[in-house]
């Protein structure tokens, strides 16, 4: 038994080594990025802190250009490289960093971490995700001995009781980081987020406490999807020259009335744009979202002949009213 013990805590401490090593890389990490800002010299040679995968924002779509320049507290992104960025670290963070082309000058460069945005101090949040860590550790490790070692068998039956709130414990975080990161915008693009059915809004509420003491949200990240029908009045366009303005109603089977809702474009054809909506209770409200038409990757739209269609949650497509 004592061999059990020491083996178990040699293992345990290695775990929070390497969490603490994972989190103090994460911190360096964030502060590399941010001392980007205001420094000078090729793109290529800055962008060497930026996580491996940052995108061009121009090149997504021109509504998440905008939602940038906003985030960013830019004026205007006029001769500005903007590309985003994400990393899977300790806490996992995102954010932009916009590059002067003419002045060869890195005008800003933020990121957007988890504890910003807390109820509960990130020192708690963090405490509680190293104990489900370490609780998930010594759950895999009591599998993986128990059917070898008969002292460990005995102690698990001896306090089973505690076992089971473990295991139980480390099932609800695991579900809840699923839940999470499959109903935010976490998941894959232009897959369902979270339908506003029953059982959806009752899983939120199961997984609340897990959204405030171990992610540190102030409100609930899930993100809604939205139907055209959903909506009074219907969704409509108005066209530019250069893009569209969308024109969204009010949401009539929201369960919150401090919703605010995000909208995207996602070209198909070469005369048809899908267009689909969330709702959430971050950000910031808007009714109107100025758009322009994609221009990346060989596309080439004209006002005369483009279809815009929304696209429901469950897959129809309903095409949207456009204001000549």
């Amino acid at each position: 038994m004592k061999r059990v013990w020491i083996s178990s805590t040699v293992m345990v401490v290695a775990l929070v080594m390497g969490i603490v090593f994972y989190r103090v890389s994460t911190v360096r990490e964030i502060g590399r990025i941010e001392a980007l800002e205001g420094r000078t010299g090729a793109f290529a040679e800055l962008a060497r802190p930026l996580p491996i995968g940052f995108y061009d924002v121009a090149s997504w779509s021109s509504n998440s250009l905008e939602t940038a320049r906003i985030e960013m507290g830019l004026p205007t992104l006029s001769n500005l490289y903007v590309v985003r960025f994400r990393d899977n670290g300790l806490p996992a963070f995102d954010g932009y960093a916009a590059y002067d082309t003419n002045k060869q000058t890195m005008v800003r460069a933020v990121v957007f971490q988890l504890p910003n945005e807390t109820r509960v101090p990130a020192r708690i949040c963090v405490v509680i995700f190293y104990a489900a860590a370490g609780l998930l550790f010594y759950s895999v490790l009591c599998l993986l001995t128990a059917p070898f070692l008969k002292r460990m068998r005995l102690w698990i039956m001896r306090h089973w009781i505690s076992h089971l709130l473990c295991v139980l414990f480390v099932i609800y975080c695991l579900l809840g980081w699923r839940f999470y990161y499959t109903h935010t915008t976490g998941g894959s693009y232009m897959v369902t987020h979270a339908v506003t059915t029953h059982t959806e809004r009752v899983l939120v509420n199961v997984f609340r406490p897990f959204f405030i003491f171990c992610l540190g949200f102030t409100v609930d990240p899930v993100e809604w999807d939205v139907g055209y029908h959903d909506m009074a009045p219907a969704p409509r366009v108005s066209l530019t020259s250069s893009g569209f303005t969308l024109h969204l109603g009010i949401i009539t089977n929201a369960s919150f009335s401090d919703y605010n809702m995000h909208a995207d474009e996602y070209p198909s054809d070469s005369d048809k744009i899908y267009v689909y909506c969330r709702m959430s209770r971050r950000g910031k409200h808007r009714q109107d979202f100025n758009m322009e038409f994609p221009a990346g990757n060989g596309w080439k739209f004209e006002p005369q002949s483009v279809k815009l269609i929304w696209m429901d949650p469950d897959g129809v497509e309903v095409p949207i009213q456009i204001i000549r």
